[in-house]
């Protein structure tokens, strides 16, 4: 906990004085991995709490990221917000998006949803996340709702409530790898490496001992080396034999209105004269 604490007060302290970028974009790279999924499965669940509420009381350092001119250290600071959000305890969800209104967060990430129009992938990727984010701080928050009622045509503001599905305009570009399937697919290597490693010893035998070793071998490729050795075990062996056990993602706040239709309608012309609202 002592060197999180000190990790973040340098953080904080770079971010404050607009100095030490690198360090800054390193940091974000940390708790990206620690805090965010999908990387975030893997992270203990003791560690991922106390960590969390950590960069959550540091929010207000957070937000200033998104003013940053470095695109990477915007698209840091927005995953870890999400992430914040999404799985916060207790009040830290209603802090960040009170932060999001008074930092001047909500309209800008807006911005961003709405009007970039482009086919570079990483703006795409800040666009969609934008868009994410926007969701996340309107989700239950009159304030934000009043708000976009103030900025947005209440035409528009009305498809939110819509039961309309759209087909969504581009693929996932935040959530780009999956865990469980990668841990199922290297088990499954292992597995059939250890099959061919042991036929392959028994191939390159005498001829006369292929049936004995064949036998032998196939009962050994079957167990884990460790398993026929008589020594104990160190403590490194151990720790790496330990079951990969990922850990539960948490949504204690969750999007619901409907955002993609609501994007889908910005982009229609809507002063084309043969809507049916112009007609008489």
């Amino acid at each position: 906990a002592k060197f999180q604490e000190k990790l973040l007060e340098n953080w904080v302290f770079h971010v404050t004085h607009g100095t030490g970028a690198l360090v800054v974009s390193a940091m974000l790279d940390f708790l990206t991995f620690a805090l965010c999924a999908p990387y975030s499965e893997t992270t203990d669940g003791a560690h991922f709490d106390r960590l969390l509420e950590m960069v959550a009381d540091n929010g207000r350092s957070l937000y200033r990221l998104f003013q940053h001119p470095s695109l990477a250290i915007v698209k840091g600071a927005g995953l870890v917000m999400k992430a914040v959000i999404e799985e916060g305890e207790n009040d830290i969800p209603m802090r960040m998006q009170l932060l999001a209104l008074t930092e001047g967060a909500l309209p800008r990430h807006l911005f961003t949803a709405l009007f970039t129009q482009t086919s570079d992938g990483r703006l795409l990727t800040h666009r969609q996340l934008s868009r994410h984010l926007v969701s996340l701080w309107a989700a239950e928050n009159q304030l934000a709702i009043e708000l976009l009622g103030r900025t947005v045509p209440p035409g528009l503001l009305a498809f939110l409530g819509s039961k309309e599905t759209v087909s969504l305009d581009d693929i996932d570009r935040l959530n780009t790898r999956d865990n469980l399937k990668m841990a199922e697919e290297d088990e499954e290597r292992n597995k059939k490496n250890q099959v061919l490693e042991t036929l392959d010893r028994a191939y390159k035998s005498s001829v006369k001992k292929v049936e004995h070793l064949v036998e032998r071998h196939m009962d050994f490729a079957l167990q884990h080396w460790r398993s026929r050795m008589k020594r104990e075990k160190s403590a490194e062996e151990k720790f790496r034999e330990r079951p990969l056990v990922l850990r539960k993602r948490r949504e204690k706040l969750k999007a619901t209105a409907n955002w993609p239709l609501f994007y889908f309608k910005f982009n229609q012309d809507h002063s084309l004269p043969n809507l049916i609202w112009n007609y008489k």
